[in-house]
């Protein structure tokens, strides 16, 4: 069973809760449940995790803890494939990143998205810059991007 590793950053922790403005998790594969109350200022969560595969595993965490992050960053996930339902409730999004995720696959087909796949994009139509960055497998944007209608700034390098 693995452990699962977090790097937190406080602005002054406080007897009375943790100031979190900042979360760095590199192994999701047992974190199951953050406290509300210590993440309710929280600015960005930084995920790190090589092993990630799939953004499903996240899906509970993100519908107790962590539904109001606005800025989400995904570096160094190799083995990440899909950006699944586990997003679709970060409706107050702003902010998503995703570097070095060389299986990363945006889209299921070409010819023919699937549906959960637009309303992914759908639920994070508040989002304001999406950053793709060394993303082998990108090779056409998904057609659900143009959920994004408060999308100010999309770079890809």
């Amino acid at each position: 069973m693995a452990t699962t590793a977090a790097s937190l950053t406080s602005s002054s922790g406080s007897e009375s809760g943790l100031k979190l403005k900042n979360l760095t998790i590199d192994d999701v594969e047992d974190l199951v449940f953050l406290p509300k109350q210590a993440l309710h200022q929280l600015q960005g969560i930084d995920i790190r995790d090589p092993k990630l595969v799939s953004t499903d595993r996240l899906e509970q965490v993100f519908t107790t803890s962590l539904s109001s992050v606005p800025a989400l960053l995904f570096h160094g996930c190799r083995s990440l494939k899909p950006i699944s339902k586990g997003l679709k409730h970060l409706t107050t999004l702003k902010i998503l990143v995703l570097v070095n995720c060389p299986e990363l696959q945006l889209l299921s087909s070409i010819e023919q998205p699937a549906e959960d796949e637009i309303g992914i994009w759908e639920a994070m139509k508040g989002l304001h810059l999406l950053l793709l960055e060394d993303i082998p497998k990108l090779v056409v944007l998904p057609t659900g991007l143009q959920q994004l209608t408060n999308l100010q700034t999309l770079l890809i390098n």
